[in-house]
């Protein structure tokens, strides 16, 4: 049994008369003949497994649904359908209210992209990481919080002298120790990293990656990490997923993607890194497609893929294996 796996998991979002375009309207009128309403389709149809002790990347351009996935997966909103299931419980069944208060609370937990606005102004450094052991973890003795805060300082390398300083009192790298520390302080089984290190200095961003796969290593936790950088996803993931337009493009193990990609979109993103491929760099011309009511039997890349031909226009191609680790979809690889 996978620690977390996702299924069939949509989401999608009423988009009212006046929020559409001009060319969205009409696009649905033609469809059904009547003015009904349009949806924006954030997700369509995500599957993943995450494992025991396993890291996994999720990539993909602004807009491609890696945050609303993080939302649904923490049960920060509610899905429009499909499950989401921690050690074979359907905790997406629950809603995002009732979580809060659910068993499974604990077991997930989030370090956020923003490291300063993710902590609260008022609070201190001590007291952002002991909010979760006392409403989670139910810790109310002072010396035993203050024991269990001092020993997850110690494993992020935060200094215990700066405990009682307020956030705007910290730097961005203190900071993200201190809210890793705050994630980690109910044991969860997965952690979710969405962009932790890219709001930091390129010296401080190592520091952290490299104290992320200490951790991985010490507590036998699970990661989803959300990122913009393959490279950085290449050093701590050992799985990596990519999206386009709320769909699962390409999936498999982090050296096979990043050395043979085969989806058109991956090798264009791969092509972006400038240490790999100098001068090799895939332009995408073409407009991005609406994400509203798209055609189900057009894929998604079609409007920019180099590839395409009236076989991607007519038939949305599925997400199928070309080995044991490795998922592509794309009719013509």
């Amino acid at each position: 049994m996978h620690l977390l796996e996702v299924s069939e998991l949509h989401k999608h979002y009423l988009v009212k008369q006046h929020q559409r375009g001009i060319i969205d309207s009409l696009r649905a009128y033609t469809r059904t003949g009547t003015k009904a309403h349009s949806y924006l389709h954030a997700l369509d149809g995500v599957s993943f497994h995450i494992g025991e002790n396993e890291s996994v990347g999720l990539v993909g351009e602004s807009g491609c649904g890696k945050s609303t996935l993080v939302r649904a997966i923490c049960r920060l909103l509610d899905i429009t359908s499909g499950s989401i299931e921690l050690k074979g419980h359907n905790i997406g069944a629950i809603s995002a209210n009732r979580f809060v208060h659910a068993a499974e609370r604990a077991q997930i937990q989030v370090v956020f992209q923003d490291s300063h606005e993710s902590l609260n102004p008022r609070y201190s450094a001590c007291q952002c990481i002991a909010d979760p052991l006392k409403n989670l973890l139910k810790l109310r003795k002072p010396v035993e919080l203050k024991q269990r805060i001092e020993s997850l300082v110690e494993k992020v390398n935060f200094p215990v002298e700066l405990l009682s300083r307020l956030p705007h009192q910290l730097s961005g790298g203190q900071k993200a120790r201190v809210n890793i520390a705050r994630a980690i302080a109910v044991e969860p089984q997965l952690l979710i990293l969405d962009e932790p290190t890219s709001a930091l200095d390129v010296s401080v961003q190592a520091l952290i990656l490299r104290l992320l796969v200490n951790l991985r290593e010490e507590l036998n936790t699970s990661y989803l990490f959300v990122s913009h950088d393959l490279n950085v996803v290449r050093m701590v993931c050992d799985r990596i997923i990519v999206m386009y337009m709320g769909k699962i493009v390409e999936a498999g193990d982090a050296q096979t993607l990043f050395y043979q990609p085969s989806h058109p979109y991956t090798q264009a993103l791969i092509s972006a890194i400038p240490s790999k491929n100098a001068g090799k760099r895939i332009m995408l011309s073409g407009e991005i497609s609406s994400p509203i009511d798209p055609d189900p039997n057009v894929c998604r890349f079609y409007s920019r893929c180099p590839r395409r031909e009236q076989k991607c226009k007519e038939q949305a191609p599925p997400l199928h294996q070309i080995s044991p680790q490795h998922s592509v979809a794309c009719h013509f690889v």
